[in-house]
């Protein structure tokens, strides 16, 4: 049963990423959110597989070159007490065991420079301390299209670890990350002892 969990986990969590939608149509982001509605109704009864999806629901500014922590300001759901507002840049694994970790970006049109995604495990304020576990590096989108990045991993974390999302561009000018429904986005799901 545990595996069967897991599975449907991933699988519903990967129908819902930017790259298997259509990013410009409403109906893609009401099936994804329907989808993540589901997938936690499915899958929280059981106090053993809790799961986390926080968001920010305001375009934050970042400056050409600089390299910022995404603060959350929403709770989409969260099972397992994951999130805090006094740290609002990150959530904190309530229980030992395996996680799959995803974070989504998306940075207003501009057609220089590059974009990063970084998901790093128990970090320091200037990313010095901990472990990057997982990134994405992209060139800049065509003029005109928001550069979305996701980054993904399945880690093993110890309770009181946490997990932050990173941004960083180089477009030679200010970028927002822009609001949407793949935008400065994290969640976790533990799915393994």
């Amino acid at each position: 049963m545990k595996a069967i969990r897991a599975i449907l986990t991933v699988l519903l969590v990967w129908s819902c990423t930017p790259a298997f939608l259509n990013k410009s149509d409403k109906s893609e982001e009401a099936l994804r959110n329907s989808n993540l509605a589901l997938a936690a109704s499915l899958l929280s009864h059981s106090e053993s597989y809790p799961a986390a999806f926080v968001y920010n629901n305001t375009v934050t500014p970042l400056a050409n070159g600089a390299s910022v922590f995404v603060t959350y300001n929403t709770v989409s759901y969260d099972t397992g007490n994951f999130f805090n507002t006094a740290a609002s840049d990150r959530l904190t694994i309530p229980m030992d065991g395996v996680y799959f970790v995803q974070g989504w970006l998306a940075y207003q049109p501009n057609a220089s420079g590059s974009r990063k995604i970084l998901l790093y495990a128990n970090t320091d304020a200037a990313g010095a301390t901990g472990s990057l576990i997982a990134t994405v590096v992209s060139p800049a989108s065509s003029a005109g299209e928001e550069s979305v990045l996701e980054a993904q991993t399945v880690y093993r974390f110890v309770r009181g670890d946490y997990i932050k999302l990173r941004a960083y561009q180089s477009s030679g000018g200010s970028l927002n990350l822009t609001v949407s429904g793949y935008s400065q986005v994290l969640y976790a799901r533990r799915i393994s002892n």
